[in-house]
């Protein structure tokens, strides 16, 4: 299932608290393409019956996707405390959202424009691949942008598990900048 934009990945981890054996490994990458256009993809290798997958839907945006299985990625500029947070569904539902400061001053983000969404699934893994053109995304072009790669990962026996490049603290918390571990890569530049 791998392809050339997967030369990136990086591996998330469960949160400590939250582990779920039925995940082998849960990998990620994010980046801008050439047109500053958001590309992120997420590849889970498990026993997939023991995972809760959303129900196919149209792809269109919806709020509270992070209830059950979910993929989400943050952005942010180091010396700031705005932040953006994606959520992509297996459902094929999305969100976008700006954030002024630490869970705070949440809104959505406008003229947000999926161009590709795209899931296959075979015995033990599943790929989620996305792109999108978001207008928010343009100051992050050239720059060493802050990301955090996450996941909600929801198993058939009603646990669910947390899943992030970094768990800074004893409980799990995807806005927590200290999570922020990643770098958003300009495709150009890879």
């Amino acid at each position: 299932m791998a392809t050339k934009a997967d030369t990136n990945q990086l591996p998330l981890v469960a949160h400590p608290t939250t582990p779920l054996p039925a995940v082998r490994s849960l990998v990620a990458h994010a980046g801008l393409d050439e047109s500053g256009g958001l590309e992120a993809g997420f590849v889970v290798s498990a026993d997939l019956d023991q995972i809760v997958w959303p129900a196919a839907r149209p792809i269109i945006r919806a709020d509270e996707l992070w209830q059950t299985t979910c993929f989400e990625l943050f952005v942010a500029m180091p010396d700031s405390e705005r932040y953006l947070e994606f959520n992509f569904s297996p459902s094929r539902q999305w969100a976008a959202y700006g954030f002024e400061a630490y869970r705070a001053g949440m809104h959505p983000l406008e003229a947000v424009e999926v161009k590709t969404f795209d899931i296959a699934r075979d015995d033990d893994s599943f790929m989620l691949r996305v792109r999108l053109n978001a207008p928010a995304l343009q100051p992050f072009a050239g720059k060493a942008a802050a990301i955090a790669l996450s996941a909600v990962i929801e198993a058939s026996d009603n646990g669910i598990s947390y899943w992030a490049l970094a768990h800074p603290s004893d409980r799990p918390d995807f806005h927590d900048k200290k999570g922020f571990t990643g770098t958003l890569v300009n495709r150009k530049d890879t």
